[in-house]
């Protein structure tokens, strides 16, 4: 199948992710000036691509979120940010932080640092096209080979191979994935078509690869379509084919993650109430009070509970859902908090730009 763009194409790498295509020098022009903070940077970057109407319905940018122990009582983040860039989907990582906030903002200034950088200068780097020119002139050779030598071209000083095949079954065909090691170890993985046999998912990936890269010969191998574009929900690709660095995929790791996150919501979200608010509150003043109300069935070891939150220097309650027992209450109250100042604090950073 031919589809109207390539896809499932990621870009990973420990210290800068994501992937441009050609119009990087109108895109440039247009890029935000420097006072503005990374996420509402990279916002705007992205809004200044006109090559589709972006649906209202959509976020610019779509936030996800790892997480990992990185000792016995330290919680780490790491943010994955997902956008549509000339109507193909784009998912980036940044690096391990301590902090949601500071995870959004790291892959933020990671991914403009490549859009910008690597990839605004690329429309005028000429060793890749000399390399495909070279490439035509040979015995016909298929696109993996051309894919191999107009990668190599790329890599700069960075030692190893310009790319890496993995292959697997899907369904009653086979799918090819390809990691691509670019502009001196920034490793681009991409993922092509069901085909009907190994070889053949090969080809099919280095085809819309080789698109993507802009390879001479290739410019016009697809096209995005509108309705592909509209339909793009931007879901993350499974941890088995997007191999990031530091992916946990141990259960009763993830079950160790999880206890550890509940175990310090409650310090976190005071932590950041007394960062934002501390100025606005009397002197031995707590940043919020708590309540709790139960339910009245008495005849269960663990009674539905319900808690209330008030931070006096909004003048703003929070209450949560009914859960089973006072600490799921308190912690279930505390996401709806986390919740406020995640957006209080993008509100701010993009309205300082004002």
């Amino acid at each position: 199948m031919l589809t109207a763009q390539p896809q499932n194409l990621w870009q990973q790498t420990q210290h800068q992710q994501t992937q441009k295509r050609d119009n990087s020098q109108q895109m440039i022009a247009s890029q935000p000036k420097s006072r503005e903070g990374p996420i509402s940077q990279l916002q705007e970057y992205i809004q200044s691509d006109r090559s589709f109407k972006v649906s209202s319905k959509r976020p610019v940018l779509k936030w996800d979120f790892d997480t990992r122990m990185a000792n016995a009582v330290t919680l780490e983040f790491r943010a994955t940010v997902s956008f549509l860039i000339e109507g193909v989907p784009h998912h980036t990582s940044g690096s391990w932080q301590s902090s949601k906030k500071a995870a959004q903002r790291d892959a933020a200034e990671r991914t403009m640092g490549l859009l910008v950088g690597h990839w605004g200068s690329y429309s005028a780097h000429t060793d890749s096209k000399s390399v495909a020119a070279s490439l035509q002139c040979a015995s016909e050779p298929l696109p993996s080979e051309r894919l191999w030598a107009f990668c190599a071209a790329q890599m700069g000083n960075c030692s190893g191979e310009p790319l890496q095949w993995r292959t697997h079954r899907s369904g009653d065909g086979w799918q090819a994935i390809v990691d691509l090691n670019l502009f001196g170890g920034v490793v681009h993985t991409l993922q092509g078509d069901v085909c009907n046999n190994v070889s053949a998912a090969r080809e099919d990936t280095a085809r819309r690869a080789l698109w993507y890269l802009r390879c001479p010969g290739f410019e016009g191998a697809f096209e995005a379509s509108e309705e592909a574009v509209g339909a793009e929900t931007l879901a993350l690709p499974p941890d088995n084919d997007w191999r990031r660095d530091g992916v946990e995929q141990d259960v009763t790791n993830e079950r160790k993650q999880r206890i550890a996150e509940q175990k310090t919501l409650i310090m976190r979200v005071q932590n950041r109430l007394q960062r934002l608010y501390s100025k606005q509150l009397p002197q031995n003043t707590s940043v919020w009070e708590w309540s709790f109300e139960y339910s009245a069935c008495t005849d269960v070891a663990v009674p539905l509970c319900r808690a209330r939150v008030r931070v006096a220097a909004i003048d703003k309650e929070f209450l949560g859902d009914w859960c089973r027992g006072q600490k799921a209450a308190q912690l279930d109250t505390c996401g709806h908090v986390a919740e406020f100042l995640d957006t209080e604090e993008l509100r701010q950073e993009q309205g300082s730009k004002l």
